[in-house]
């Protein structure tokens, strides 16, 4: 690819409207009035969880709305498909919702936002922003919610023409298991091809591969009201797939997707220390069903953070075990890596004035104020836990500026092996067997990189003697991203630095 001759001109919004798509009548979400069931609709309550809420569509008398049990003390995010908007332009979104008791529900999209009280009554909500320019510009809905609660959701809709009326033509294709879309061996897959419309709508659907092949498609006569047919997808070999629809509403053309996946059975029989494969994700029946689909059989508690220092002691002299997820995971056959981490703010080096913005930087990155503290929350934590964790992992990703701040006058790499020298006798002493998994660094530890600076420097501080297992995370979301030293190239140099250390 070659360039030349790039500029960059300031514009006025005016300018910058001319240039950008106009808005799209009508309501851009495709399933807002739930007549296309769960299609285009996805919960998400974290990791933090072991109950989970229940995403059903009940009727009412103005037709199908959206109906969510969420149990106590779980905060979920209840969110709708994403799509295009015109960028500059007024956004609307607006829904109806009620509630089995008083109950406050944020309401919002990425352009704009409301908390409102949501009673026994249905009631009407509707919150207007802008739609900022960016480079890709999408709309969402987003309901947060704090169980025990029980609500009613109907009618949701993301405009941008102003208006409140008309339903145009609709399609979706999901999987029998939507959302959990996942298959076996031996299991009948397929895919439930729906349809709302007030005129004559027909549509054309496709499954392509991992690789972009199209392996089945078809087309569907017209149909007026609601519809669905089943496509039976028995015949596609194991693999990942991404099932389309589209159709034509006016002049324009429309689609919708999901994705879904036919695996290997979800048995595992080997000897659970053999197995490589682990992953984040919370111990709810949703959560282990995926974990137990894709074959992770180990759980690092990173998220999920059930042993982390702020989460089982927020307050001084106040511990809240987290005995139950702990219980679920292990009930599950899963092997689990416990995390020691994250100071509470109460008892974090942190100045008094410093920002609490995250769970994992803010306060709870910086290092313990008092070792004595720190040595109690570990001694406590692997004690209560010695008989389900085997596994201590020893902070997180210390090389990143945000996640491990020292005391002034140390080094990053100081202040972890001081970190080590607290942690790993008071865990040997309640754990003999215990494995210490120590490093954890974030990055390829490329020749220049920052992340093998440090690694070199705990090494040298001495920092292998005080661990059985050193860690890295190599982040690589493209092949690009290796450039000319691939992981086959810095680990061995990484090998060697350790074996001489």
């Amino acid at each position: 690819v070659c360039v030349d001759d790039v500029s960059v001109a300031e514009v006025t919004v005016a300018e910058a409207l001319d240039a950008a798509q106009p808005p799209r009548p009508g309501n851009l979400l495709h399933n807002g009035d739930f007549s296309l069931g769960l299609a285009n609709w996805m919960i998400n309550h974290g990791c933090d969880y072991w109950r989970e809420a229940k995403l059903t569509t009940e009727t009412t008398a103005s037709g199908p709305a959206l109906k969510v049990v969420v149990p106590a003390g779980v905060r979920v995010v209840i969110g709708s498909d994403a799509v295009n908007v015109a960028q500059g332009h007024p956004v609307g979104i607006s829904c109806r919702m009620k509630a089995d008791q008083p109950t406050s529900i944020s309401f919002n999209s990425n352009h704009c936002s409301k908390r409102i009280s949501v009673g026994h009554e249905w009631q009407k909500v509707e919150v207007a922003g802008q739609a900022r320019f960016q480079p890709v510009s999408h709309g969402v809905v987003h309901f947060l919610a704090t169980g025990p609660i029980t609500l009613w959701i109907d009618d949701v809709q993301l405009r941008q023409d102003g208006k409140d009326e008309g339903e145009r033509a609709r399609a979706a294709i999901i999987s029998d298991r939507h959302p959990n879309s996942l298959f076996h061996d031996g299991d009948e897959p397929g895919l439930r091809l729906l349809r709302s419309s007030a005129t004559p709508l027909s549509g054309h659907w496709q499954i392509e591969d991992f690789w972009g092949e199209v392996v089945d498609s078809g087309t569907c006569a017209p149909t007026i009201g609601r519809d669905e047919q089943r496509i039976s997808c028995a015949g596609l070999p194991r693999g990942w797939y991404r099932a389309s629809v589209s159709w034509e509403d006016g002049d324009r053309v429309c689609r919708n997707e999901s994705v879904f996946a036919l695996l290997p059975p979800h048995q595992r029989a080997g000897d659970l220390q053999a197995c490589p494969f682990g992953a984040h994700f919370p111990v709810d029946p949703t959560g282990l069903s995926l974990a137990r689909a894709v074959g992770a059989r180990w759980l690092r508690l990173h998220p999920p953070n059930h042993t982390k220092w702020r989460v089982i002691q927020p307050n001084q002299g106040e511990w809240q075990w987290r005995d139950e997820p702990i219980r679920v995971a292990r009930e599950a056959g899963l092997g689990l890596c416990g995390s020691l981490d994250r100071c509470p703010t109460w008892a974090s080096s942190a100045p008094p004035d410093t920002p609490d913005y995250s769970f994992y930087t803010g306060t709870g990155a910086w290092l313990p104020r008092n070792w004595t503290e720190w040595e109690t929350y570990v001694r406590e934590t692997v004690r209560r836990h010695r008989e389900d964790i085997h596994i201590w992992e020893i902070w997180n990703e210390p090389n990143l500026t945000n996640w491990l701040i020292p005391r002034e006058g140390q080094t990053r790499a100081q202040a972890y092996v001081e970190m080590l020298e607290h942690t790993t006798p008071v865990v040997r002493r309640q754990s003999p067997d215990a494995v210490i998994v120590g490093g954890c660094v974030a990055g390829a530890m490329t020749e220049t990189s920052q992340a093998r600076a440090f690694a070199y420097d705990i090494i040298d501080l001495g920092a292998l003697q005080l661990m059985d297992v050193f860690s890295f995370h190599h982040y690589i979301r493209r092949s690009v991203d290796e450039g000319d030293e691939p992981i086959e190239v810095w680990l061995p140099k990484l090998r060697e630095k350790m074996r001489t250390a």
